[in-house]
């Protein structure tokens, strides 16, 4: 193999190995559609599922990050949620131009990520943001 092949080979073998990036998550047309209830069934610990979920924001929580709740209480076993560090928090105020505290409490938004469920007593189903782009405001239903 010439140096060329060689290059190209350890090219082609970085883009199949590497991560897809956040912000490539909100045009990925391989996400499943999931309504929350589906997402709630889907989410195991350790492995996720990639997917799209839309619903209405019923509640927020958190106090360094910021918690999306699809349900008043995020107690609720029914409860998804989306959780926003402090970084893509400031990236969707830049984007809205308001604070996602306030402007996304009783819109319809859709997020794209790999839905996962955690351990403990609250552990809801949740997608993760790692990037404003994962989340869109959707149309009312």
């Amino acid at each position: 193999m010439n140096s060329r092949n060689i290059r190209l080979t350890a090219f082609a073998i970085a883009l199949a190995i590497a991560p897809m990036s956040p912000s490539a998550y909100a045009l990925d047309p391989a996400a499943a559609s999931m309504t929350v209830e589906q997402a709630v069934k889907a989410a195991t610990p350790g492995q996720g599922v990639f997917a799209q979920v839309t619903f209405v924001v019923a509640s927020l929580g958190g106090q360094k990050n910021l918690h999306l709740n699809s349900q008043a209480d995020f107690k609720d076993p029914n409860n998804f949620s989306v959780m926003v560090k402090p970084d893509v928090a400031q990236e969707l105020q830049a984007r809205f131009k308001a604070d996602p505290r306030t402007f996304l409490l009783g819109k319809n938004i859709t997020v794209t990520g790999d839905v996962t469920a955690s351990k403990g007593r609250f552990a809801n189903p949740h997608i993760d943001l790692k990037s404003a782009d994962q989340l869109q405001v959707a149309p009312s239903p």
